[in-house]
């Protein structure tokens, strides 16, 4: 079984002409090893900073506390020629945006081939035997004509395929994928899905998925976190979640789905230069109580899970 992550206790701000903007506030999170961990929420609640912490590609301005291991290493603590050796081997990612990840003047087969030759993981004609034998396992059944293409002659949904199996080449420990199915239209989605799942049982790695899609929250998740302004609210087994979500604003997330109806949450989550006092949701809450808006409420362990709300 491969090792799996925790996060304790991760705080991350920035610096502005305001002071600093602290972006993710005391997250901690369990990721067990061969597991999927879905962070789910909106956009601008911070998903992604966790995602970037986790391996360390953080602007340097930015001012980042707590610890995140791996396998007893703090991350956090590692000086960056060291955290070289982990990024892209041990800790891989699969970006969002495959037309940022990947070099349109350079074929497939020779960006993929970088990272083993790097790495020090393989030569050349052994590295390009590896990809193909990835591309076979992920279903590719063209994976030597695919090799000879530039970026610009794929699909996105064919990119975002590639991006996959690159993170996979290292055989790494933990993957990382940031909002993999985000801009797809609905056949390539269900695609890209379907390839994540293949990716996880095929090489049973620990994988933290962030999105704010739940049907692919659904489909890929062990454990849940919800995140909302800057904050985990909610995490549980993603069987409890979906059947019995127990945060105001989860219950909201399920119930603007299609299955529930669209019903969409009033108000608008807010800008973390600009947070309400006490429960950051209680603005747009249906259940808020008279104090929600004064005293910000404490994690209560439950039985299965925890939730950050002053109902429990």
């Amino acid at each position: 079984m491969k090792s799996g992550l925790s996060i304790n206790n991760l705080q991350v701000s920035f610096p502005t002409i305001k002071g600093l903007l602290r972006v993710v506030d005391h997250i901690s999170l369990e990721c067990p090893g061969n597991q999927t961990l879905v962070i789910l929420g909106e956009s601008g609640c911070g998903k992604s900073i966790i995602a970037k912490s986790i391996i360390r590609i953080l602007d340097p301005q930015a001012r980042v506390s707590g610890e995140i291991m791996l396998n007893g290493l703090d991350l956090l603590k590692l000086k960056e020629i060291q955290m070289e050796k982990i990024r892209g081997t041990r800790i891989c990612i699969i970006p969002q945006n495959p037309d940022l990840s990947l070099n349109p003047v350079i074929n497939i087969q020779n960006q993929l081939v970088e990272p083993l030759i790097i790495h020090h993981l393989a030569n050349r004609n052994r590295a390009r035997n590896q990809i193909l034998q990835i591309l076979e396992k992920l279903g590719f059944d063209n994976g030597k004509s695919i090799l000879k293409l530039y970026p610009h002659q794929l699909s996105g949904g064919m990119k975002q395929r590639l991006l996959i199996a690159a993170a996979l080449l290292t055989k790494p420990e933990v993957i990382v994928a940031d909002e993999p199915t985000k801009g797809l239209d609905g056949s390539t989605r269900e695609i890209i899905i379907n390839e994540l799942i293949k990716a996880n049982q095929l090489e049973q790695v620990t994988s933290i998925l962030i999105t704010h899609d739940l049907n692919l929250a659904r489909r890929l998740a062990d454990q849940m976190a919800v995140m909302y302004a800057g904050e985990i609210i909610e995490t549980s087994p993603v069987d409890s979640f979906f059947e019995n979500p127990r945060h105001p604003y989860s219950r909201a997330l399920l119930n603007s789905s299609p299955e529930k109806g669209f019903h969409s949450i009033p108000g608008q989550s807010p800008s973390l230069d600009q947070l309400p006092g006490g429960c950051r949701f209680h603005p747009r809450c249906p259940q808020r109580l008279g104090f929600c808006n004064r005293e910000r409420p404490e994690i209560k362990i439950l039985d299965r899970g925890k939730v950050k709300c002053h109902l429990y």
